[in-house]
């Protein structure tokens, strides 16, 4: 388990223990976790444009330009986002349906398929995705491409981090419960500041706080963490 946020490892080892996970990470400034991890993000830019094609009638020499344009557009913006040169990839893939449907599927293109781009190898790459999804496909039925798809990412720098050791002798850390004041003791001295005496005549007197706090009282010490 992974505890991070401002109060995260503050109640991760109980959780822990209920769901009987054995190891508890809890990364060097918890609190600033999930902004670090937004920062070290690659940058992505997904591109669609419609583009109706039957494949079997297809001018497979179409769909080049179109991905190559949503590209294009994925680097400068990249460039732009990262103010300096980066590596930068570019997945393409196609929205598919066979002919007579309503409902389409995205097909990813392999590396190998994005070069060739052939028919029969989009066609044979959407049925194994129709039947993934699906359970079944068609493979002698026509299919159509209603639209085209370009995945740009941009790899940024990762800083080196440093690793987090573990306590090589972990037995003789102390484990146990700790225990906060009793409920009665919390609540009374909660109502002792709010009715202070001689400075309201409506405050309350201590056997009114006596009372207050007892019948508030539902157990007599409340866990609070694990160390």
């Amino acid at each position: 388990m992974v505890a991070y946020g401002g109060a995260g490892p503050v109640s991760a080892t109980l959780v822990a223990r209920e769901l009987r996970v054995r190891r508890v990470i809890i990364p060097n400034a918890p609190g600033h976790f999930s902004a670090f991890g937004m920062l070290l993000a690659d940058l992505r830019r997904d591109y669609v444009r419609t583009l109706f094609l039957r494949l079997d009638a297809a001018l497979i020499d179409s769909l080049r330009p179109a991905f190559e344009e949503m590209e294009n557009e994925g680097r400068a913006e990249m460039l732009a986002a990262a103010g300096t040169t980066i590596p930068v990839s570019a997945e393409y893939g196609v929205d598919m349906r066979y002919v007579g449907q309503e409902h389409s599927v995205t097909v990813t293109f392999s590396s190998e398929l994005a070069r060739d781009m052939s028919r029969s190898g989009i066609k044979a790459a959407f049925d194994a995705t129709h039947e993934q999804r699906y359970g079944y496909c068609s493979a002698d039925e026509l299919a159509e491409i209603v639209s085209v798809r370009c995945v740009v990412t941009g790899s940024m720098p990762k800083p080196k981090l440093v690793r987090i050791e573990a306590d090589p002798e972990p037995s003789r850390r102390r484990h146990g419960v700790k225990s906060a004041p009793s409920t009665s003791a919390r609540m009374g001295g909660l109502f002792q500041r709010l009715f202070i005496p001689g400075r309201d005549s409506s405050r309350a007197t201590d056997s009114q706080v006596q009372r207050w706090s007892k019948n508030m009282q539902r157990q007599r010490s409340c866990p609070l963490a694990t160390w």
